[in-house]
């Protein structure tokens, strides 16, 4: 017969064997990613992750929807379950910046944390020091930059205030224009980066098809004002680099507009009243159409500044429907058609104009039929340009001409059309020489008036013609 201790030293043993049953038979409650931590290492400038309980491929965002990324050491800084100073995939203080949260999103095939950088100061809005709201391909995707902004492309700004990208936007995947500016008071600063849309452009592929609602910035409400876009590259997009409708001022200052399939740069008046437009210090080049084109309303031009540009290799024209001031830029082909269009009232200083196809510069004059209207050109360098005028003034068109060097060119120097008004044109000081056709033509046929101002050089004589 069992003692009494032995009944209890069975009892112990069976109490152990169903423990151990359970421990192994029962399915056991899966792991969760935990532990999670983010810093930036001191000597390196990396950013770096580290979890504990880690199941399987781990991912990383910025945002709870956006965790997508991967890590350049994958291999080695997860081991047995356990990440260790993992490096997020351009994971230096300059690849991957900061989170205005100071927060990274992680999961792996069970869950998902959050890791507060440490050291980090959270900032609102993710706006930077000086409270301009930055911008990034993963904000863009993400939304919400303005109460208007969807996840995705474009990016709505249709609050006022500053914005500047930090890093580049590839929009060449999304089918849409990178930034839509829906609201005045804008400035949009580009930070140096790249707004990409994936386009081969010309002249690789010219005239192309131009889809203007695919336009790397855009705007999108009536009327704007005071809206500035700055310092970067807007490269292959299907539509136009940017493409502004407005009704006030605008200012685009340090831009390379490069292999658009549209124009460079348009800019539509569609106001009731003139609107401004400085463009400064920009590149357009090997765009579909033109580097740049304004459209006036029935009633009212573009006035431009335009100054210390370049315009070359666009299909069609490097500056087109010019208005204003023209002073410093270098226009060089083979643009298919003209260097500069000028439509009246301007003033072209100190310009090289080359090796277009047809004009140097076409001179269109009136706004009405009838108007007489003109233009003074000061210092400019007009040569080699291939079939046409290095000045061609097509109607209704006086101008005053001080200084110029216009030789070479594949017509005459200057070319006059025929109008409803009597042209008047003055020389003084000029260089026309060595022209396919000659030195003038046009100019008193019908009763045109030629005033030499001062002693000019064409083709020999003192005077012209």
């Amino acid at each position: 017969m069992m003692t009494h201790t032995q009944s209890r030293q069975s009892l112990t043993s069976l109490t152990v064997l169903l423990a151990l049953f359970t421990l192994v038979a029962l399915p056991r409650e899966a792991t969760a990613i935990d532990a999670c931590k983010a810093r930036v290492d001191s000597n390196s400038g990396h950013i770096e992750l580290s979890a504990k309980s880690v199941s399987g491929t781990v991912r990383w965002g910025l945002s709870p929807n956006t965790i997508e990324g991967d890590f350049y050491d994958v291999g080695t800084c997860i081991t047995s379950g356990k990440m260790k100073d993992c490096i997020p995939m351009g994971g230096a203080t300059t690849g991957v910046a900061l989170p205005t949260s100071c927060t990274f999103f992680m999961e792996d095939l069970t869950s998902s944390c959050a890791a507060f950088v440490r050291g980090c100061t959270p900032r609102p809005l993710d706006k930077g020091l000086d409270g301009v709201v930055l911008i990034d391909q993963q904000r863009a995707l993400a939304g919400g930059i303005t109460p208007g902004d969807g996840p995705g492309f474009p990016v709505v700004l249709d609050t006022p205030g500053s914005y500047r990208l930090t890093g580049d936007l590839d929009v060449s995947a999304a089918g849409a224009a990178a930034i839509d500016i829906a609201t005045s008071d804008v400035t949009v600063d580009l930070g140096g980066h790249v707004v990409s849309g994936g386009v081969a452009g010309c002249p690789l592929d010219c005239p192309a098809t131009v889809f203007p609602a695919l336009s790397g910035i855009r705007t999108s409400s009536l009327l704007l004002d005071n809206v500035r876009i700055l310092n970067g590259t807007i490269k292959g997009m299907p539509g136009h680099g940017i493409q502004l409708e407005i009704g006030g001022a605008v200012v685009l200052r340090d831009l390379r507009l490069l292999e658009n399939a549209g124009h460079g740069i348009k800019v539509a008046n569609i106001g009731t009243f003139p609107v401004g437009v400085i463009v400064d210090r920009c590149e357009a080049r090997g765009n579909g159409y033109s580097g740049y084109q304004a459209e006036p309303s029935t009633r009212h031009k573009v006035m431009l500044r335009a100054t210390s540009n370049l315009f070359a290799d666009n299909y069609s024209v490097g500056a087109e429907n010019v208005t204003g001031l023209f002073e410093g830029n270098v226009v060089i082909g083979p643009h298919r058609h003209y260097g500069v269009e000028v439509s009246g009232y301007s003033l072209l200083v100190n310009n090289t104009i080359s090796r277009n196809t047809i004009d140097g510069v076409r001179l269109s004059g009136a706004s009405s039929p009838g108007v007489p209207e003109g233009s003074l050109f000061v210092g400019n360098t007009i040569v080699s340009n291939v079939t046409g005028a290095g000045i061609h003034a097509t109607e209704d068109a006086g101008a005053l001409l001080l200084d110029n060097v216009i030789t070479s060119n594949g017509n005459y120097g200057v070319n006059w059309g025929v109008g409803t008004v009597t042209p008047v044109a003055g020389f003084g000081r000029n260089v026309i020489q060595n022209n396919a056709s000659g030195t003038l033509n046009g100019i008193t046929n019908p009763g045109g008036v030629i005033v030499n101002v001062a002693p000019n050089l064409c083709d020999g004589s003192t005077t012209c013609p």
